[in-house]
């Protein structure tokens, strides 16, 4: 999911736990707290670093993990689009970014 609100990039436990361990990068802890979308503050499981790639473009990206089962996997948030040097549109749901002089579209997927 990306998020043009969320000012952090986010990953749930539940994602994580369905790779295997010694492929991901080592999990730093945080004292971070964050708000969901119901708006109560809840306690960081740690932060991570994961590569995202999107068209022929790979970022090294830092995500605040969350506990527990949410109807999403992962938010690409502010942080992100930032990094990508992107345009979100909710409008016209889609994402764009230049990267090595071509324009690539990203469409949301329902």
């Amino acid at each position: 999911m990306k998020d043009g609100g969320a000012a952090l990039n986010i990953a749930t436990t539940h994602l994580l736990s369905q790779f295997d361990p010694e492929l991901l990068p080592p999990r730093e802890d945080t004292t971070m707290r964050v708000k969901g979308f119901d708006g109560v503050p809840k306690k960081c499981a740690g932060i991570i670093t994961l590569p995202i790639r999107v068209g022929n473009k790979t970022l090294k990206t830092l995500f605040y993990i969350t506990d527990g089962k949410p109807s999403f996997n992962l938010i690409l948030g502010r942080p992100w689009i930032d990094d990508m040097e992107g345009i979100a549109s909710t409008l016209h749901r889609c994402f764009k970014f230049c990267f090595e002089g071509n324009v690539y579209k990203v469409e949301v997927d329902e």
